[in-house]
């Protein structure tokens, strides 16, 4: 053993002694505990972006918007297959902003959905829309004016919706439009004199209208008319004077006046109105005297005087109407076999609905073999 240096007593000895193999030991241990592991790396430090080139990013270059993620023909056949009552305005905002496939997009029908405004605005996007319907919508002159930008707009349905003046305004410059529903609106008079410049207009119905007989005056300034539906209005038939046209010319072929008060006053102008074809009276007021005004008219082809009160007397005037193919008499009760023998005499005739009438099975069985191209609705069956 070697000597310790004389600096250290026997003493200092005794007291450093614990110490320095407490330290031994814990160090000892420490290393059998703590396993051997490798530093991390340095962090990565990113690049820093050239002042130039910051906040410069455009508008191509951000995300896409989830309609453009999704296959434009699932977007377009989800919003064909959601019922009308219930598409919204993000169902219509998520079609329009799709990138492509939007051009197969001719109908638009909203009928009865909660869309507004803020949706339909942006039907501007489907420029190849022909037919809109938005009936019974919420619509107003803000999202109204969107079919100012749709070029190809030929139908436009507004039923049940308030049409306001700003939107008659815009309608009016539609130019081509060939069909128009104003059916159960309050439009009246001055709405037909704000379609006096739609040229193109074939159909236009103002069923439960607040339309009067003046009006007519501003329909005869639309040539191209061929269909109108007047039912449920206050006119008596006094403006029909006013739409004179020759046979040949371009004019109204189909009139519905059901439900009115047409038949008091209307048919004595059937005369000069040479191209109608179709007209349709059934509960309309007619009487026998009415009836008049029917003799001699042959360029009606279907005719309809269901649910008036006429008679076997007034329906005469029937067997001097050449050129008719249909007629409906149902539910008149005062009319009897002797309209069925005069009606043998309507060589063109094909199709005759009696029910409801006092016609007999011996009456029908008579015309039918007078006229055996001819269908007869008798009893809720055809002979």
């Amino acid at each position: 053993m070697s000597h310790l240096p004389s600096s250290l007593n026997a003493g200092s000895i005794r007291v450093a002694l614990p110490i320095l193999l407490g330290a031994l030991v814990a160090t000892f241990t420490g290393c059998e505990e703590v396993p051997s592991t490798p530093l991390p790396p340095p962090p990565s430090v990113a690049p820093q972006t050239p002042p130039e080139t910051v906040n410069t990013i455009t508008a191509s270059a951000q995300p896409a918007t989830a309609a453009n993620l999704e296959d434009p023909q699932a977007v377009i056949a989800k919003f064909l297959n959601t019922p009308t009552n219930e598409r919204k305005d993000t169902d219509v905002l998520r079609l329009c902003n799709l990138s492509s496939g939007t051009e197969s997009v001719n109908n638009m029908d909203l009928n009865f959905s909660s869309v507004t405004d803020e949706g339909i605005k942006n039907l501007a996007e489907l420029q190849n829309l022909e037919t809109i319907n938005f009936a019974s919508t919420k619509i107003t002159e803000v999202g109204f004016a969107v079919t100012k930008e749709l070029p190809k707009l030929r139908a436009l349905n507004l039923t049940n919706c308030n049409v306001s003046a700003a939107m008659l305004e815009t309608l009016a410059k539609l130019e081509h439009l060939e069909e128009l529903s104003l059916e159960r609106t309050q439009v009246g008079d001055t709405a037909l004199a704000a379609m006096e410049n739609l040229s193109h207009l074939k159909s236009l119905n103002l069923t439960g209208t607040q339309i009067s007989d003046n009006g007519f005056k501003h329909l005869n300034k639309i040539k191209s008319l061929e269909v109108l539906k007047i039912s449920n209005t206050g006119v008596r038939g006094q403006g029909l004077q006013f739409l004179k046209r020759k046979k040949g010319d371009t004019g109204l072929r189909v009139l519905d006046a059901q439900h009115s008060q047409f038949g008091s006053a209307g048919l004595q102008f059937l005369r000069t109105l040479e191209t109608l074809e179709e007209l349709d009276v059934a509960q309309a007021e007619v009487t026998d005297r009415a009836l008049l005004g029917l003799r001699g008219v042959n360029h009606l082809k279907k005719l309809n005087l269901g649910f008036n009160q006429v008679t076997d007397h007034g329906l005469s005037v029937l067997s001097t109407m050449k050129g008719l193919e249909e007629v409906s008499l149902r539910n008149n009760s005062m009319v009897g076999d002797f309209t069925l023998k005069n009606l043998s005499k309507n060589k063109d005739l094909r199709v005759l609905d009696i029910n409801g009438t006092s016609c007999t099975i011996n009456g029908v069985t008579s015309l039918k073999k007078l006229l055996p191209d001819c269908v007869i609705r008798f009893m809720g069956t055809e002979h």
